[in-house]
């Protein structure tokens, strides 16, 4: 493994409040931007300083808005990324697009003008002391709804979904077993018309089920 000088750690008051003009910049330019999570092949989440301390670095957000660019959030993250380095990276967008973007919030420019917010953390407590430490994934599937799966057990893919007050109805696949449907009531008595209603929710969601488990044509 190897073991990196140690570096002076930049430190961020994330608890500065955005100034109004900060605000409606933000909810012109951001608020309706979507997210994407993509993962790095190759770059690992811990390093290792010579002095026996560590540095936790679980990926970065960038983001462009103007014409011509995608115009999205693409949160990336660090291979063996948590679900607490992704939750923590998820604040920051949510941050942004209430005002809190820009230099003074811990945001950079790159050279070639994209904006990014770096997380990371010096730590000298056992990398066990890190909350949701179950490592996720980027998933590959593309008719599930989910961007990420935990990583200790097979992904549970969801293609479709249906919630009501009611009922929530999934169309589900774990693993590579074929898709199904899983079903919750959260009450036991349906008037006609919500059985009605549900009847029609499950026949929708069958057909769903055989269109994902007919075989795929192949390019």
């Amino acid at each position: 493994m190897e073991m990196l000088p140690k570096k002076p750690y930049r430190t961020l008051d994330l608890h500065v409040d955005p100034d109004p003009l900060e605000v409606d910049w933000a909810a012109e330019h951001l608020a309706a931007l979507p997210v994407v999570i993509t993962m790095h092949d190759t770059r690992e989440v811990n390093h290792f300083f010579s002095n026996g301390e560590w540095f936790r670095h679980g990926g970065k957000v960038t983001v462009t808005w103007e014409e011509g660019t995608m115009q999205r959030f693409r949160i990336h993250l660090d291979r063996g990324a948590t679900g607490f380095d992704l939750k923590w990276l998820k604040r920051r967008v949510e941050a942004a697009r209430a005002g809190l973007f820009g230099e003074r919030h811990g945001w950079r420019q790159s050279t070639d003008g994209i904006w990014y917010f770096r997380w990371g953390a010096g730590v000298s407590g056992p990398i066990s002391a890190f909350e949701d430490m179950t490592p996720i994934a980027v998933c590959d599937e593309p008719w599930c709804l989910e961007q990420i799966h935990e990583t200790d057990g097979p992904p549970v893919h969801v293609g479709e979904r249906v919630d009501s007050d009611d009922w929530m109805i999934e169309v589900t696949q774990c693993g590579s077993d074929p898709w199904e449907l899983y079903v919750e009531l959260s009450t036991s008595t349906l008037t006609v018309a919500q059985a009605a209603d549900l009847v029609n929710d499950l026949r929708w969601a069958s057909g769903s089920v055989a269109k994902l488990n007919a075989p795929r044509a192949v390019a």
